[in-house]
Protein backbone atom coordinates (compact mmCIF):
# COMPACT_ATOMS: atom_id res chain seq x y z
CA UNK A 1 0.00 0.00 0.00
CA UNK A 2 2.06 3.17 -1.14
CA UNK A 3 1.97 5.24 2.43
CA UNK A 4 1.21 9.01 1.70
CA UNK A 5 1.52 10.25 5.14
CA UNK A 6 4.39 12.30 5.62
CA UNK A 7 5.27 10.72 9.41
CA UNK A 8 7.98 8.14 9.20
CA UNK A 9 6.63 7.07 12.88
CA UNK A 10 2.84 6.92 11.54
CA UNK A 11 4.35 4.65 8.50
CA UNK A 12 5.77 2.47 10.56
CA UNK A 13 2.34 2.06 13.00
CA UNK A 14 3.95 3.44 16.27
CA UNK A 15 1.53 5.22 18.58
CA UNK A 16 1.89 8.89 18.90
CA UNK A 17 1.44 11.06 22.08
CA UNK A 18 -1.77 9.36 24.37
CA UNK A 19 -3.78 12.59 25.47
CA UNK A 20 -6.47 9.83 27.41
CA UNK A 21 -6.08 8.52 31.05
CA UNK A 22 -7.26 6.21 33.28
CA UNK A 23 -10.62 7.67 34.83
CA UNK A 24 -11.23 8.70 31.24
CA UNK A 25 -15.64 8.48 29.88
CA UNK A 26 -17.42 9.48 27.08
CA UNK A 27 -20.96 8.84 26.71
CA UNK A 28 -22.63 9.72 23.23
CA UNK A 29 -26.22 9.96 21.60
CA UNK A 30 -27.28 7.36 18.92
CA UNK A 31 -29.14 8.32 16.34
CA UNK A 32 -30.46 6.58 13.30
CA UNK A 33 -31.57 7.93 10.40
CA UNK A 34 -33.61 6.42 7.45
CA UNK A 35 -35.87 7.72 4.82
CA UNK A 36 -37.71 10.12 6.86
CA UNK A 37 -37.13 8.79 9.86
CA UNK A 38 -34.92 10.39 12.40
CA UNK A 39 -34.72 8.26 16.05
CA UNK A 40 -32.45 8.46 19.36
CA UNK A 41 -32.04 5.13 18.97
CA UNK A 42 -29.60 4.29 21.81
CA UNK A 43 -26.34 5.29 23.78
CA UNK A 44 -22.84 4.25 24.08
CA UNK A 45 -19.75 4.74 26.72
CA UNK A 46 -16.31 4.59 26.48
CA UNK A 47 -14.06 4.11 29.58
CA UNK A 48 -10.23 3.73 30.27
CA UNK A 49 -9.63 1.98 33.89
CA UNK A 50 -6.05 1.15 35.29
CA UNK A 51 -5.86 -2.32 35.80
CA UNK A 52 -2.57 -5.40 35.36
CA UNK A 53 -2.28 -8.18 33.08
CA UNK A 54 1.01 -11.05 33.28
CA UNK A 55 1.90 -8.53 35.90
CA UNK A 56 2.37 -5.36 33.69
CA UNK A 57 0.72 -1.93 34.16
CA UNK A 58 -2.13 -1.63 31.08
CA UNK A 59 -5.42 0.21 30.15
CA UNK A 60 -8.58 -1.54 30.34
CA UNK A 61 -10.52 -0.26 27.88
CA UNK A 62 -14.35 -0.64 28.28
CA UNK A 63 -17.13 -0.16 25.54
CA UNK A 64 -20.70 -0.21 26.01
CA UNK A 65 -23.76 0.08 23.78
CA UNK A 66 -27.51 -0.34 24.51
CA UNK A 67 -30.25 0.34 22.53
CA UNK A 68 -33.48 2.45 24.32
CA UNK A 69 -35.88 0.38 26.10
CA UNK A 70 -38.71 1.76 23.68
CA UNK A 71 -36.49 0.63 20.98
CA UNK A 72 -35.82 -3.03 21.74
CA UNK A 73 -38.89 -3.82 19.96
CA UNK A 74 -37.15 -2.90 16.57
CA UNK A 75 -33.75 -4.05 17.05
CA UNK A 76 -32.36 -4.55 20.50
CA UNK A 77 -28.56 -3.82 21.32
CA UNK A 78 -26.83 -4.77 24.58
CA UNK A 79 -23.10 -4.67 23.72
CA UNK A 80 -20.04 -4.87 25.68
CA UNK A 81 -16.76 -4.57 24.39
CA UNK A 82 -13.20 -5.00 26.60
CA UNK A 83 -9.43 -4.80 25.92
CA UNK A 84 -6.39 -4.82 27.67
CA UNK A 85 -3.46 -2.86 26.24
CA UNK A 86 0.15 -2.20 26.88
CA UNK A 87 0.28 1.95 28.34
CA UNK A 88 3.39 2.95 25.73
CA UNK A 89 2.19 0.88 22.09
CA UNK A 90 -1.05 0.32 22.95
CA UNK A 91 -0.57 -2.98 21.62
CA UNK A 92 -3.90 -5.61 22.29
CA UNK A 93 -2.99 -8.15 25.20
CA UNK A 94 -6.51 -9.62 25.45
CA UNK A 95 -9.19 -8.45 23.68
CA UNK A 96 -13.37 -9.74 24.74
CA UNK A 97 -16.36 -9.36 22.70
CA UNK A 98 -20.27 -9.99 24.47
CA UNK A 99 -22.69 -8.75 21.77
CA UNK A 100 -26.92 -9.29 20.99
CA UNK A 101 -28.09 -7.55 18.54
CA UNK A 102 -31.46 -8.10 17.59
CA UNK A 103 -31.57 -12.17 17.99
CA UNK A 104 -27.87 -12.99 17.63
CA UNK A 105 -25.71 -12.93 20.11
CA UNK A 106 -21.72 -13.52 19.53
CA UNK A 107 -18.62 -13.95 22.06
CA UNK A 108 -14.84 -13.78 21.11
CA UNK A 109 -11.98 -14.34 23.76
CA UNK A 110 -8.81 -13.81 22.21
CA UNK A 111 -4.95 -13.77 23.35
CA UNK A 112 -2.48 -12.06 22.14
CA UNK A 113 1.08 -13.54 22.64
CA UNK A 114 3.62 -11.44 20.59
CA UNK A 115 6.98 -13.70 21.56
CA UNK A 116 4.91 -16.36 19.24
CA UNK A 117 3.12 -14.25 17.16
CA UNK A 118 0.00 -15.50 17.45
CA UNK A 119 -3.42 -14.76 18.44
CA UNK A 120 -5.20 -17.52 20.24
CA UNK A 121 -9.49 -16.77 19.86
CA UNK A 122 -12.63 -18.49 20.87
CA UNK A 123 -15.68 -18.35 19.34
CA UNK A 124 -19.24 -19.07 19.73
CA UNK A 125 -22.49 -17.41 19.27
CA UNK A 126 -25.89 -18.45 17.42
CA UNK A 127 -24.65 -17.31 14.07
CA UNK A 128 -21.42 -19.22 13.67
CA UNK A 129 -19.47 -22.90 14.21
CA UNK A 130 -18.29 -22.62 17.74
CA UNK A 131 -14.82 -22.96 17.33
CA UNK A 132 -11.37 -22.13 19.08
CA UNK A 133 -8.22 -21.06 16.87
CA UNK A 134 -5.04 -19.70 16.08
CA UNK A 135 -4.21 -16.85 13.69
CA UNK A 136 -0.54 -15.61 12.96
CA UNK A 137 0.13 -11.82 14.65
CA UNK A 138 0.76 -9.56 11.81
CA UNK A 139 2.31 -6.12 12.75
CA UNK A 140 0.17 -3.03 13.52
CA UNK A 141 -3.11 -5.11 14.19
CA UNK A 142 -5.34 -3.13 16.46
CA UNK A 143 -9.16 -4.99 17.84
CA UNK A 144 -11.98 -2.74 17.56
CA UNK A 145 -11.45 -1.16 20.53
CA UNK A 146 -8.01 -0.72 20.86
CA UNK A 147 -8.30 0.81 17.13
CA UNK A 148 -10.75 3.61 18.61
CA UNK A 149 -8.15 4.83 21.15
CA UNK A 150 -5.00 4.49 19.02
CA UNK A 151 -6.87 6.56 16.52
CA UNK A 152 -6.89 9.26 18.65
CA UNK A 153 -3.13 8.67 19.25
CA UNK A 154 -2.35 10.22 15.18
CA UNK A 155 -0.64 13.38 14.71
CA UNK A 156 -2.41 14.94 11.70
CA UNK A 157 -0.11 18.26 12.17
CA UNK A 158 1.84 17.79 8.90
CA UNK A 159 -0.69 16.01 7.16
CA UNK A 160 -1.96 17.00 3.83
CA UNK A 161 -5.68 16.21 2.93
CA UNK A 162 -5.98 12.88 0.87
CA UNK A 163 -3.23 11.62 3.18
CA UNK A 164 -3.70 7.47 4.66
CA UNK A 165 -1.88 6.15 7.76
CA UNK A 166 -2.51 1.82 6.56
CA UNK A 167 -3.76 -0.26 9.77
CA UNK A 168 -4.77 -3.60 10.53
CA UNK A 169 -7.70 -5.28 12.19
CA UNK A 170 -8.89 -8.14 14.23
CA UNK A 171 -12.09 -8.78 14.16
CA UNK A 172 -14.46 -11.94 15.34
CA UNK A 173 -11.46 -14.59 14.73
CA UNK A 174 -9.96 -13.14 11.49
CA UNK A 175 -7.48 -10.25 10.74
CA UNK A 176 -8.36 -7.67 7.82
CA UNK A 177 -5.36 -6.36 5.95
CA UNK A 178 -4.61 -2.70 3.83
CA UNK A 179 -7.67 -0.95 5.89
CA UNK A 180 -6.33 2.68 6.30
CA UNK A 181 -7.75 5.88 8.23
CA UNK A 182 -7.54 9.09 5.58
CA UNK A 183 -6.98 12.35 6.45
CA UNK A 184 -10.19 14.97 5.78
CA UNK A 185 -9.00 18.47 6.96
CA UNK A 186 -9.93 20.83 9.93
CA UNK A 187 -13.83 21.84 10.61
CA UNK A 188 -15.70 23.43 13.57
CA UNK A 189 -18.80 22.36 15.13
CA UNK A 190 -21.09 22.44 17.22
CA UNK A 191 -21.65 19.82 20.15
CA UNK A 192 -23.00 19.56 22.92
CA UNK A 193 -20.25 20.86 24.38
CA UNK A 194 -19.56 23.47 22.73
CA UNK A 195 -18.21 24.85 19.26
CA UNK A 196 -15.05 22.96 18.51
CA UNK A 197 -12.35 22.78 16.85
CA UNK A 198 -11.88 19.07 15.00
CA UNK A 199 -9.99 17.61 12.84
CA UNK A 200 -11.95 15.20 10.48
CA UNK A 201 -10.84 11.95 9.46
CA UNK A 202 -12.52 8.91 7.68
CA UNK A 203 -12.03 5.08 8.68
CA UNK A 204 -12.11 2.28 5.76
CA UNK A 205 -14.98 -0.35 6.95
CA UNK A 206 -14.48 -3.94 7.36
CA UNK A 207 -17.27 -5.40 4.29
CA UNK A 208 -19.34 -8.23 5.71
CA UNK A 209 -20.50 -6.21 8.77
CA UNK A 210 -23.62 -3.73 9.22
CA UNK A 211 -21.35 -0.85 8.53
CA UNK A 212 -21.15 -0.21 4.56
CA UNK A 213 -17.65 -1.08 2.69
CA UNK A 214 -15.12 1.57 1.72
CA UNK A 215 -14.47 4.85 3.20
CA UNK A 216 -17.98 6.15 4.04
CA UNK A 217 -17.44 6.65 7.82
CA UNK A 218 -16.62 10.26 8.68
CA UNK A 219 -15.15 11.30 12.60
CA UNK A 220 -14.66 15.09 13.85
CA UNK A 221 -12.28 14.82 16.87
CA UNK A 222 -11.05 17.33 18.99
CA UNK A 223 -7.92 19.23 17.35
CA UNK A 224 -5.83 19.19 21.00
CA UNK A 225 -4.07 16.41 22.49
CA UNK A 226 -7.18 14.51 23.90
CA UNK A 227 -8.40 14.01 20.04
CA UNK A 228 -11.86 13.04 21.90
CA UNK A 229 -14.24 12.30 19.09
CA UNK A 230 -17.11 14.42 19.12
CA UNK A 231 -19.33 13.00 16.44
CA UNK A 232 -19.38 10.21 13.70
CA UNK A 233 -21.45 9.78 10.77
CA UNK A 234 -21.58 6.31 9.09
CA UNK A 235 -24.06 4.62 6.42
CA UNK A 236 -24.80 1.17 7.39
CA UNK A 237 -26.68 -1.68 5.45
CA UNK A 238 -30.13 0.41 5.86
CA UNK A 239 -29.77 3.53 6.73
CA UNK A 240 -27.21 5.60 8.40
CA UNK A 241 -26.14 6.34 12.33
CA UNK A 242 -25.35 9.76 13.54
CA UNK A 243 -23.39 9.46 17.02
CA UNK A 244 -22.71 12.63 19.09
CA UNK A 245 -20.82 13.13 22.45
CA UNK A 246 -23.35 13.81 24.84
CA UNK A 247 -20.86 14.03 28.38
CA UNK A 248 -17.16 13.43 29.24
CA UNK A 249 -15.22 13.07 32.16
CA UNK A 250 -11.65 13.80 31.68
CA UNK A 251 -8.97 10.96 33.04
CA UNK A 252 -5.86 11.50 35.47
CA UNK A 253 -2.51 10.59 34.59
Amino acid sequence: MLITLVLQSLAQCEVGKIGFAPGESMTYEVNYHWGMIWANAGSATFSVEADTYAGQPVYHLIGLGCSHKNWDWFYKVRDRFDAWVDVDQLKPQRYIRNTREGSNYTHNDSYFYYNSKKIHTYNYGNTKLNKSDTLPLTTCVFDVMTMIYYARTLDFTKAKIGDSVPYNMYLDGKTYKDLNIKYLGKEKIMTTLGEINCVKFSPKLIPGTIFKAGSGMIVWATDDALRLPVRIETPIVIGEVLIKIAKFKKGVK
